[in-house]
């Protein structure tokens, strides 16, 4: 499936991505940490769903982009 990247600003911790990988998994999405901030891999009706779990969960996400 397509990928999309969620890039956190410069500053932001380990914790925060560490955090941003438990909502995701908890949601049942594959995802990794990468350089920019956290690799999710899901089909296309699936990004916004992705978004919402992280925004529940108080994880804000400041950027994305997809990757096909």
């Amino acid at each position: 499936p397509p990928s999309f990247s969620l890039p956190f600003t410069p500053g932001l911790g380990d914790d925060d991505v560490a955090r941003a990988l438990e909502v995701l998994a908890a949601a049942g999405y594959s995802a990794r940490a990468n350089t920019r901030g956290v690799m999710v891999d899901v089909g296309a009706d699936q990004k916004a769903q992705a978004l919402t779990s992280l925004q529940r969960s108080g994880v804000e996400v400041l950027d994305m982009d997809v990757w096909r």
